[in-house]
């Protein structure tokens, strides 16, 4: 629980009922799990001037300041996991 607490980036919890608890945390491991993954298959691709670590590359994604390369990979990785894409 207290590595949820800190390694998710969730100080406070919002709701007082288990039900509560349990979805808060649920939904920031999905985040979670999302992002590594993302991060996991852009970085293994992305040239060495412009790597970044994990937890660089979360704060740079929410704040919408990624670079030009990590976007671009980004897009693209998007595309071609999405199975409703029109070819």
């Amino acid at each position: 629980f207290r590595w949820i607490k800190q390694h998710l980036n969730i100080p406070t919890l919002f709701g007082t009922t288990e039900n509560a608890v349990y979805g808060q945390l649920f939904a920031a491991l999905m985040v979670y799990v999302l992002l590594k993954w993302l991060f996991d298959s852009v970085s293994a691709s992305i040239s060495r001037h412009v790597e970044l670590s994990f937890v660089r590359f979360t704060r740079l994604f929410a704040l919408h300041l990624l670079p030009a390369e990590w976007l671009i990979k980004i897009q693209y990785i998007v595309q071609t996991h999405n199975p409703q894409r029109v070819v």
